[in-house]
């Protein structure tokens, strides 16, 4: 199971499966009672692109780029994150989640982040059992290098400020 929307363009909301047919007969039929079909345009797309090889090189062409932004991002973290927040270091995808000590709520941090004109993603929604409040999700995807850095020191700023001494 995959999607075009990572690899390709996010907005040809395409993807594929390979399973038992009768697995994939069981979600033709799902598919078809939430919204009909998928675009023949996006399928034609994606087919065309695929087909001539291109695929491959935009791939290749991401992980450089991402690779690099999540590089900045790590970097940052170890640069403006005080000592008492881990986080992951991913080998793919376009997040890091960082967790924070358990005292701190980062759904309730939100707000003032927001005022910093700095986001993030609480982790909270994450975890099936209720827990995760102290982690947060990083994109680093969208933000360009500069910004990547410039928001991470003052969401590092903001966690110094609420981290016991």
């Amino acid at each position: 199971m995959g999607t075009f929307s990572k690899i390709l363009c996010p907005g040809l909301r395409l993807a594929w499966i390979l399973c038992n047919e009768e697995i994939i007969r069981k979600i033709a039929i799902l598919k078809q009672a939430t919204d009909l079909c998928t675009s023949i345009l996006n399928q034609l797309i994606a087919s065309e692109y695929c087909k001539l090889g291109k695929l491959e090189e935009n791939i290749e062409s991401n992980v450089q780029i991402y690779k690099r932004k999540r590089d900045v991002m790590l970097n940052a973290l170890d640069k403006y994150f005080p000592k008492e927040v881990s986080w992951t270091k991913p080998q793919g995808g376009f997040f890091v989640v960082a967790t924070l000590p358990d005292y701190m709520d980062t759904g309730e941090m939100f707000k003032e982040a927001i005022k910093e004109n700095v986001a993030y993603v609480p982790g909270a929604p994450f975890y099936a059992d209720g827990k995760g409040q102290n982690t947060m999700r990083l994109s680093f995807c969208y933000p360009s290098e500069g910004d990547i850095e410039e928001g991470i020191e003052r969401i590092g700023s903001l966690i110094k400020k609420k981290t016991k001494k």
